[in-house]
């Protein structure tokens, strides 16, 4: 294959479309989208197809601007994806599967096309190519007077039909509007006859008791938009096309269009919102409506299309996938993908590609006036099956328990980890929902904690979204009782010793001990250890029956904290304020994990006995704070439960002192204790708090896993190391 790589600089086809000159011929543009594309099979192959046509893309993006191709191939993309619509059958008619391969390569190019800009031009470039209305019109001669190969077939189909007998209403009417279409065309008002075409047809929604979105605005009487605008709102249309075998590779196509779109985030280091493309899709009703309803259908239904790889043949086909190349970072060929959980590797998917796409226009901020109605669209979706509720008609309306299904069974990914955050951060409805569903979270909560128990070192956003979801989810009373009850029989990804029939509640603790411990031996993280912590401390009032190796792991990870502590009280004594610092910041900690101790203590004392147990055993490590006036009130109500209970051991036989034994006088001296003999604390409550800054985290690990995970991806091709936007986050 790489021998053809000499073949398509010579064809006339990208002479012409690169050059200076508009493509007016209709047959060019004919051999450019009838072609089957295939998908670089490695990234060796793609990354020599990508030196090749750089140098000469290079060209394309000095001449654009006068022959107006891409604008034209916007204009031609625009009218494949409208007439979509108007099939009544987008699988079953032959013309409707030429327009489906027609749309979805011309989305393919122009996603290449603009990757490349992005990447190699100046920004004013950008804006000048991206948004210029080509004056003379001379790139879309092809859409006016002359049919189409397109159009030829259409006609050639439907005279089969009529002498067949085999023409229904539908086909009647599709055929109505393609005969309006093509006679307002022969008079040059093609834009008219598009919009009259989708309005009388609106595109049908892929979300079955979801409301219309509200259709695209008219630009009658008005001044034609740019191209590349008006092909946003049918970018939009095609991400919500009704999804089956052939329709999918569109929407995915549309799906990669819009993250391509978006992508000039990475090399800016201020002003992200300087998107005028992306401002315009994020406040348009009908584009945020139309992606945010898609895009959480697709994440349902977990759409995948099969990746052909195959030699590709032909100078077109040749000359189509290497424009697939700057694309790297966002390219959806899975050579390896680890944390697939299902999605088998060298498969295209859809699923994660919406998902991605929703989170970056969901963490979009456009400046200006504008408003981000993907955020809003998403926060205020409701529940289908919620026949009560009285929504607006914009609202979108999905099977609550089709997504809660989805979640269960992507938990492990991170994509999936962090749209399950924005919802319960910002979706009131679904926050309801899920919390409503606390009786079977074992499907929920068994894969997010295996995916916590598995990060490695490195993985700190994975980390950070997670733990701030078990924070969320442990903000809810219900929630902290149930997992006190959930059982599980066994834990085959545990690995410290073999675990059985632990409750939830008791991996909580276990994950989150360990995540802390390692965090306090490399990474010294605050947010880390004071998130595991405080999800430790407003689950506390409600332990029962703590497993004895979650109460060993709790004592050491407070062994461990109280040695650190002591040392770095040494050291302050001879060395500056920022030993000091530290002293304070352990201290902190330390205080934390007394208080989660103690509050256990003080509501639970009869259901955790192990816990006594364990307090017993470790006694001397207390008394090495009892002098420490911050710490106080804590150990003194740890002593007091200690005298106690070695008060009555003392009258056991020392041959007698079997575990059996003391846990059997723990238990009935927690009976004979007073309620008033402990010193009563502030309860412990912990809540998250979005920060407003938030976008200086989210915005860059979104694009993190974009590039991370998008298959064939070279961070070298980008050609800019480190990424502007990663140096701000």
């Amino acid at each position: 294959m790489g021998q053809q790589y000499s073949k398509w600089p010579a064809s006339s086809l990208f002479k012409s479309f690169v050059g200076p000159l508009p493509v007016a011929d209709g047959s060019l543009w004919d051999s450019l989208l009838d072609t089957d594309l295939a998908i670089p099979p490695d990234h060796d192959t793609t990354r020599k197809m990508y030196q090749a046509l750089a140098p000469h893309l290079r060209d394309w993006a000095t001449h654009d601007t006068t022959s107006g191709n891409l604008a034209a191939l916007a204009r031609l993309a625009t009218s494949l994806i409208e007439r979509l619509h108007s099939f009544p059958d987008l699988e079953g008619s032959d013309v409707a599967r030429l327009t489906l391969r027609r749309a979805r390569n011309a989305l393919f190019v122009i996603r290449a096309v603009l990757w490349h800009l992005i990447h190699d031009a100046k920004h004013a470039s950008i804006a000048e190519i991206l948004t210029h209305c080509d004056p003379s019109e001379a790139g879309a001669r092809h859409f006016r007077g002359t049919p189409t190969t397109l159009d030829r077939d259409v006609v050639a189909e439907y005279a089969f039909a009529h002498d067949n007998g085999d023409v229904g209403e539908e086909d009647s009417q599709f055929e109505q509007r393609w005969t309006m279409e093509m006679s307002l065309r022969q008079e040059g008002d093609i834009t008219d006859a598009r919009q009259s075409s989708l309005n009388s047809s609106p595109p049908s929604s892929p979300l079955n008791q979801q409301p219309q979105p509200p259709p695209p605005p008219s630009h009658v009487d008005q001044q034609a938009p740019p191209p590349m605008v008006k092909l946003l709102h049918q970018i939009a249309a095609a991400v919500a096309l009704p999804i089956g075998p052939r329709a999918t590779p569109v929407a995915l196509e549309a799906v990669n269009l819009l993250i391509t779109l978006a992508s000039p985030v990475l090399f800016l280091r201020k002003g992200h919102g300087n998107n005028a493309l992306i401002n315009e899709i994020v406040s348009d009703s009908f584009c945020a409506h139309s992606i945010v309803g898609a895009c959480l259908q697709h994440f349902m239904e977990a759409r995948v299309i099969e990746a052909r790889k195959g030699e590709m043949d032909g100078i077109v086909s040749d000359f189509l996938s290497i424009m697939s190349l700057p694309l790297q970072a966002y390219s959806y060929v899975f050579d390896d993908d680890k944390a697939g959980q299902g999605m088998p590797a060298g498969r295209i998917c859809l699923t994660r590609q919406s998902v991605l796409a929703l989170l970056a226009l969901f963490f979009h901020r456009p400046e200006g006036s504008k408003r981000n109605l993907c955020r809003r669209h998403l926060a205020l979706i409701e529940d289908a099956a919620d026949v009560m509720s009285h929504s607006s008609p914009e609202t979108i309306k999905i099977s609550f328990a089709a997504l809660y299904t989805a979640f269960c069974e992507r938990m492990a990914e991170e994509e999936t980890a962090l749209l399950l955050y924005v919802l319960l951060a910002h979706s009131q409805s679904f926050s309801a929902y899920l919390l409503s569903r606390v009786g079977d979270f074992e499907q929920l909560m068994m894969p997010l904690l295996k995916a916590l128990y598995a990060c490695e070192p490195g993985d700190t956003g994975k980390a950070y979204i997670m733990l701030v979801i078990l924070l969320m989810l442990s903000e809810d009373s219900d929630f902290n009782q149930c997992m006190q009850t959930a059982a599980v029989e066994e834990v085959p990804w545990f690995q410290e010793r073999v675990l059985k029939q632990v409750t939830i509640s008791d991996l909580i603790v276990l994950v989150l001990v360990r995540i802390a411990h390692r965090n306090l031996k490399a990474l010294r993280d605050e947010f880390t250890h004071r998130t595991c912590l405080a999800t430790l401390a407003n689950m506390s009032p409600f332990f029962t029956d703590l497993h004895p190796f979650a109460c060993q792991r709790l004592v050491g990870l407070y062994k461990m904290l109280a040695k650190h502590f002591l040392k770095a009280r040494e050291e302050a004594r001879h060395q500056e304020d920022v030993v000091g610092s530290a002293v304070f910041e352990l201290g902190g900690v330390v205080g934390i994990v007394l208080a989660v101790i103690n509050s256990c203590l003080a509501n639970r004392l009869r259901h955790n006995p192990n816990l006594v147990y364990t307090l017993l055993v470790e006694k001397a490590e207390f008394l090495a704070l009892r002098d420490h006036q911050r710490f106080a009130y804590e150990i003194e109500n740890i002593d007091i439960l200690l005298r106690h209970f070695e008060s009555r051991l003392d009258w056991q036989s020392a041959d007698n002192l079997s575990v059996e034994t003391v846990l059997q006088v723990i238990l009935e001296g927690a009976r004979q204790l007073p309620d008033d003999r402990l010193k009563k604390l502030p309860p412990l409550r912990y809540a998250y708090t979005e920060g407003s800054d938030q976008g200086t985290f989210f915005l860059p690990y979104v694009w993190e896993q974009l590039l991370r995970r998008g298959g064939l991806l070279s961070l070298d091709a980008l050609g800019t190391a480190p990424l502007p936007l990663f140096e701000d986050s």
